[in-house]
């Protein structure tokens, strides 16, 4: 009875060593889990955030940092166009609480923020003409066009001088 005993034992420790190694291979062989990894680099490869709302780049344009998502088209000494997928309402809803401006016109599809000025800009920075709009010729596409005026040249004279002198410069050289 003794040798029943402890060859069931025997089989039963050979039993769940088996068992373990098997159990190791397994875990060895299993892909580790990067669910969270791969959440992250989908975050940061994303144009939006939890909320739906469009995430700022790394770039900055006379002082405005743009969104993700625009591919340059067009670069001057003071303008810059970008092509993008993101919807309209996206594009305003990102700029307007990332620029000030007293006048906002809206022109055939387009918006134009007149004469605005960043809000995360340091020092003195010049007004910018930020306007957005479809791109007609595609319509699945949008433009984001930046307008850097120049500076006002101060000559000391009053706005009213100015505005009179214009008037006679005019009125002299009227046809």
């Amino acid at each position: 009875m003794r040798i029943i005993w402890i060859t069931a034992i025997v089989i039963v420790l050979l039993g769940c060593s088996g068992q373990s190694k098997r159990e190791r291979k397994r875990e060895l062989l299993r892909a580790p889990d990067r669910t969270a990894e791969l959440r992250k680099l989908q975050l940061a490869q994303s144009l939006y955030d939890e909320r739906g709302n469009l995430l700022a780049s790394a770039d900055v344009v006379a002082g405005l940092r743009l969104p993700r998502g625009l591919t340059a088209r067009l670069k001057s000494e003071r303008r810059w166009v970008y092509q993008t997928a993101v919807p309209l309402e996206k594009l305003h809803w990102y700029l307007s609480g990332r620029l000030v401006t007293t006048q906002i016109s809206r022109v055939s599809g387009a918006t134009t923020y007149v004469a605005a000025l960043p809000r995360e800009a340091k020092g003195a920075t010049e007004r910018l003409d930020v306007t957005v709009g479809p791109d007609y010729p595609n319509l699945r596409q949008n433009l984001l066009e930046i307008y850097q005026r120049p500076p006002i040249q101060y000559d000391g004279k009053s706005p009213m001088t100015r505005t009179l002198e214009q008037v006679e410069y005019e009125k002299r050289n009227a046809f």
